[in-house]
């Protein structure tokens, strides 16, 4: 019973938080508006919403007239029914170009986002031949079995489930949309990182965070208290606090600098999260005049991380090596064991000779020995030979797998670079069941003597053979494809099948924009 009290009652925070809360919407919104266009026009949907979400002045009127006079040269795309939404949030439901909108775009063509914001129009009264129920109907039917979504292939991606989760809230008294925000809602619980974040494409960032915060905030749920979404005593609303400067910016990545984009979507979270606090309708539901009823039918069953992949989790080994001793240098470890143990008695001898009878000066000698001859044991010391020899000796395999590294976007730019972009040729290594693209990557690299590097957590691949992410701009970096498919998680959760090709390749720009 008390349990039920608690998913009925609404969330509340201390009046100190949501005067927080208050003051960071107050600053992100300003730093939004300083670095807007003087007259928003055509494009700039996501400005638009932000700031007028947030209630901040701007010529809502100038954007009005560009957006119906040049709305058309959108095409029937789902840019077209961003100006749409953002038409609809300023008040203008009734023109021509937004009630045609859901006619003229929401459709297979344009792909699974197009029925997400298509869902967000319907939302707000502005349907076509296609309805509400149609449209969750076809949600139902691109879910992956992992319960989320992604813009392609079979491998589910964080934002875009959160925006689908965001889009079905205001529908959660059908059956249908609560059983699909459930298992959504499952999906997204299961990839949130220990430092309570989320990533696309093996990189933790702030709109990851900010779109499941909005997600959350939809159905009432609290992104800084919920227990499904608080890992290692972290929740989203803490991690994507991390992204945020002093002036009310965001960064894109932790070591990033501002992004405009990551600043708009935070601003986007935030609103969102107080307008849940105030019991009003979610963000993108423009009917200012209804409370969405209490959510108390949805509950996430509490999970080990769980990375989506086809592959069972008792088939995964995201450690490389695991169940592997690699060869080490045991004779060395010994004697410098014996060393550091020679080294505390002396000093110990030295120190009982001058007399010194305070026991804690003792203790602290053995502890720093211990720690010192723990260390040696637990570092493990590879010579280069041994590094770039193959660590599968005596693995069963189950069978090969090609990689490859491409780096053309910039052959020939810096010494790192061959003429030809060619920094590993397609070649063959074995893999064992549960190997990942990380942990085939890696043992292609040992046998091809290249170095290769990754994030502070391990998740990505920031380097390969001294060419590295932002080398040769803000957004170049290295991606993977299996198969000729960009999957929508890290490498070191793609679980491997023998006759898979894996490409390295390096790009100039994300995948949104190629």
């Amino acid at each position: 019973m008390l349990l039920l009290l608690c998913f009925l009652s609404p969330i509340t925070v201390s009046s100190a938080d949501q005067g927080l809360l208050e003051r960071e919407i107050a600053s992100t919104a300003g730093a939004v508006k300083e670095t807007a266009n003087s007259s928003l026009i055509t494009g700039d949907e996501w400005t638009v919403l932000a700031l007028d979400a947030a209630g901040v002045p701007f010529d809502r009127q100038a954007y009005i007239d560009d957006a119906e006079k040049n709305g058309v040269s959108l095409g029937d795309t789902v840019e077209r029914q961003r100006a749409a939404l953002a038409l609809a949030a300023l008040g203008q439901i009734d023109t021509d170009f937004v009630k045609e909108t859901p006619d003229k775009t929401v459709n297979s063509k344009n792909g699974i986002m197009s029925f997400i914001f298509g869902l967000h129009l319907a939302n707000n009264g502005i349907t076509g031949a296609l309805s509400a129920d149609d449209i969750i109907s076809e949600l139902e039917n691109r879910k992956n079995d992992d319960g989320g979504w992604c813009v392609g292939g079979k491998f589910s991606d964080v934002d875009v489930t959160a925006m689908a989760v965001a889009a079905l809230a205001p529908n959660k008294s059908s059956p249908a949309a609560l059983n699909l925000i459930d298992g959504a809602l499952r999906f997204l619980s299961s990839r949130q990182e220990e430092s309570g974040g989320f990533s696309s494409y093996g990189v933790e960032n702030a709109e990851s965070s900010a779109q499941v915060i909005i997600a959350l905030a939809a159905l009432g749920r609290d992104p800084d208290g919920d227990h499904d979404f608080t890992k290692n005593m972290h929740t989203v609303y803490d991690a994507l606090s991390t992204f945020r400067e002093p002036d009310g910016t965001y960064r894109h990545t932790a070591d990033g600098n501002t992004n405009k984009t990551a600043t708009i979507q935070a601003l986007l979270a935030l609103v969102a999260y107080k307008r849940s606090l105030d019991a009003s309708p979610p963000l993108f539901v423009f009917d200012r005049g209804e409370t969405p009823a209490p959510d108390a039918d949805i509950e996430v069953t509490p999970s080990d991380k769980t990375p989506s992949s086809t592959a069972p989790e008792t088939e995964r080994t995201p450690d490389i090596d695991q169940d592997q001793t690699p060869q080490t240098y045991a004779p060395y470890k010994l004697i410098a064991a014996s060393v550091i143990i020679a080294v505390a008695a002396v000093i110990m001898v030295v120190m009982f000779i001058r007399r010194d009878r305070d026991m804690r000066d003792y203790l602290i000698v053995i502890l720093i020995a211990a720690l010192a001859v723990a260390a040696v044991f637990f570092i493990n010391i590879e010579s280069p030979g041994e590094h770039f020899t193959s660590h599968q000796s005596g693995v069963e395999t189950a069978g090969t797998v090609t990689i490859s590294a491409d780096a053309s976007a910039v052959a020939g730019q810096g010494n790192a670079v061959p003429a030809n972009g060619v920094i590993m040729a397609a070649r063959e290594v074995g893999i064992s069941d549960g190997d990942t693209v990380y942990t085939a990557t890696v043992e292609a690299a040992r046998r091809e003597g290249i170095i290769i590097a990754t994030d502070a957590a391990g998740s990505y691949i920031r380097t390969i053979d001294g060419i590295s992410e932002r080398d040769f701009g803000a957004l170049s970096g290295w991606v993977y494809r299996v198969n000729g498919e960009y999957p929508a998680v890290a490498c070191t959760d793609y679980v491997l099948s023998p006759g898979d090709t894996v490409e390295w390749i390096y790009t100039l720009k994300p995948l949104s924009a190629q």
